[in-house]
């Protein structure tokens, strides 16, 4: 089932990015498709937004009506619960109404943040390393360091027929404007602050 949404939201994912002119997609292509993909979610799940936070704000308004009805059957739990029915029902409230919204997002966020940590993921791990040393060793070559972050992406979820899944399987970096986007704020931070200044503000952005 969730097979399909990864399969559908990989497949606009590729549509921005081929939106891009080849030119420049070494260096813009990853993070506008990012982005458009972004945009284009939080603007269909809006209106559940909307729904959500008027909810929630109406039965914010009517709590003193709730609280008094509350206290003054406090004791007798059964005609309790039938005024509050008959309370929501009279002021057309779904009690559920600011969650249920909120609950069905969910799922889509989790994908779309599983699809985007997919698409940095890299050939080879420890084995391969391993091996890469071992038929050094073998072969009596010259050796040279087996750096995984410089192994190309191997990007989960994506068909290997599409545009991006070739150009990130080409490739060790997610450039976008100068940025690795496979890189996180701390990874970043590694390599000095000057360069880390970028993804620290894209981390501020967000959280804002």
């Amino acid at each position: 089932m969730f097979e399909q949404f990864f399969d559908a939201l990989a497949s606009i994912l590729n549509f921005f990015y081929v939106l891009v002119p080849e030119g420049i997609r070494p260096w813009f292509g990853y993070g506008f498709s990012i982005m458009a993909l972004t945009v284009l979610v939080m603007a269909l799940i809006t209106p559940l937004t909307v729904k959500s936070t008027r909810s929630m704000l109406q039965m914010q308004r009517m709590q003193p009506e709730m609280k008094r009805i509350q206290e003054k059957y406090k004791n007798d739990r059964e005609k309790l619960n039938a005024e509050l029915m008959a309370f929501y029902k009279e002021n057309s409230i779904n009690p559920l109404g600011g969650c249920l919204p909120m609950v069905a997002q969910m799922p889509v966020f989790i994908i779309m943040y599983q699809l985007i940590r997919g698409l940095t993921v890299r050939d080879g791990g420890l084995g391969t390393g391993t091996g890469q040393i071992l038929a050094q060793v073998q072969k009596r070559e010259e050796m040279t360091p087996w750096i995984f972050s410089d192994q190309f992406f191997h990007p989960k979820h994506l068909n290997e027929s599409t545009q991006l899944y070739k150009a990130l399987s080409t490739t060790s970096r997610m450039n976008f404007l100068g940025m690795d986007l496979s890189l996180s704020a701390s990874q970043a931070l590694k390599l000095g602050l000057i360069l880390a200044i970028p993804y620290l503000a894209l981390l501020g952005i967000m959280l804002a």
